[in-house]
C-alpha cells in the first residue's frame, strides 16, 4: 500500500512538472514571437533620412491596415489632428500619446470623395459631385454643383478659401474659390495637376515632373524634375511653408526639400502625399502603410 501511494504521488509531482515545464515553454515561444512581430513591424516602418530629422509615427502599418482601404486625400487641423479616409469611414488621428488616438468622423450624408480642412478647422467636401462642408452636426451639406467629376480639394491658408482642382482629356483646371461666391481659374493645362498648397504669397501647383509658382495668375516654373516626363519618378505632391522658407516635394518613393532649383532628399525610401501645418511636415504613405510626421532638428555647435 506504501509503495502504491509513494509511486501515485511521483506520478503526480512528474506530472505537475511537465504542465510546468509546457507552460513555460508556452510563454517562452509567445514572448520569441511577440518581439519578431515588433521587430517585422519596425522593419516594415523604417525609415532613412538626411540629416537630423525627427520622425514621430501616427500610424503603423498594422494599425493603418486595420483602417481598410486609405484613400489619397489627407488634411491636419490646427491642433495636430489628421483626418484621413479609410473604407467608408473618416478617422481623426490624434497622435500616439493620446488616449484616444484614432476614432471615425460623424458624418450625416455622402462619404466625401475629396476634403480639405481650412483655416478655421472647418471640413470642407467635395461629395456626389458638389463642393460643401460638413457642419457642426456632422451633416454634408452641398453646396456647389462642380463642372468636373473627380475634382479635388486643396487646403489655403487664407481665411475663407479653398482650391480645387481636376479635369480630364487634355483640360485640367485649378480653380480658387472664395466664401464670398467668386470662383476663379487660376491655371490651365493639358497635363494633370497632381497636388496644389500655397504660402502667405503666392500659390502652388504641381504636375507630375513640374512645380509651378503662381503670381497673379502668372505661373512660373521653379522645378523641373531630372526624369524626362517624371516617368520614373512622378511628383505626387507638395507643400509649403507659410513664409516661403521651405517648399517640400514627395515622389511615391522619396521626399524632398526644394533648395534653389534642386530637390534635396530628406527621406530616402518613403513618399505619398504630404501636408505642413505647425511646423511639421506630414506625410501619408499609402504603399507602405504608414502615417508620420518629419521635423527638421536644431543642430548644437557644442
Amino acid at each position: 500500500m506504501a509503495t502504491a501511494v509513494g509511486m501515485e504521488r511521483k506520478t503526480r509531482i512528474f506530472m505537475t512538472n511537465n504542465i510546468f515545464k509546457i507552460a513555460v515553454s508556452i510563454v517562452l515561444i509567445a514572448a520569441l514571437l511577440l518581439g519578431w512581430l515588433i521587430r517585422s513591424e519596425r522593419n516594415a516602418a523604417a525609415l532613412v533620412t538626411l540629416g537630423n530629422i525627427k520622425i514621430e509615427y501616427l500610424l503603423s502599418p498594422s494599425q493603418m491596415y486595420e483602417l481598410g482601404t486609405i484613400g489619397e486625400d489627407f488634411d491636419v487641423a490646427s491642433s495636430g489632428s489628421v483626418i484621413l479616409r479609410g473604407g467608408n469611414d473618416l478617422y481623426q488621428i490624434n497622435g500616439p500619446d493620446a488616449s484616444d488616438s484614432t476614432g471615425r468622423v460623424p458624418l450625416k450624408g455622402p462619404l466625401p470623395d475629396s476634403f480639405a480642412v481650412d483655416s478655421e478647422n472647418t471640413l470642407l467636401t467635395i461629395a456626389d459631385g458638389f463642393f460643401g462642408l460638413r457642419n457642426e452636426a456632422g451633416e454634408i451639406q452641398q453646396a456647389v454643383p462642380l463642372p468636373y467629376d473627380h475634382m479635388r480639394l486643396a487646403r489655403s491658408r487664407h481665411r475663407g478659401a479653398v482650391y480645387l482642382f481636376g479635369g480630364a482629356n487634355n483640360d485640367y483646371r485649378l480653380y480658387h474659390f472664395s466664401d464670398n461666391g467668386d470662383f476663379h481659374l487660376l491655371f490651365q493645362s493639358d497635363k494633370p495637376i497632381q497636388s496644389v498648397t500655397d504660402s502667405d504669397r503666392w500659390t502652388y501647383l504641381a504636375t507630375d515632373n513640374l512645380i509651378l509658382r503662381i503670381d497673379q495668375d502668372k505661373p512660373t516654373v521653379i522645378y523641373s524634375s531630372p526624369k524626362e516626363d517624371g516617368a520614373d519618378a512622378p511628383i505626387t505632391s507638395i507643400t509649403v511653408s507659410a513664409d516661403d522658407a521651405a517648399l517640400y516635394f514627395s515622389t511615391p518613393t522619396e521626399i524632398f526639400l526644394l533648395t534653389g532649383a534642386v530637390g534635396i532628399s530628406i527621406v530616402n525610401n518613403s513618399g505619398g502625399e504630404l501636408r505642413l501645418r505647425n511646423g511639421k511636415l506630414y506625410a501619408l504613405d499609402r504603399t507602405r502603410g504608414m502615417l508620420y510626421t518629419a521635423q527638421p532638428q536644431a543642430t548644437s555647435n557644442n
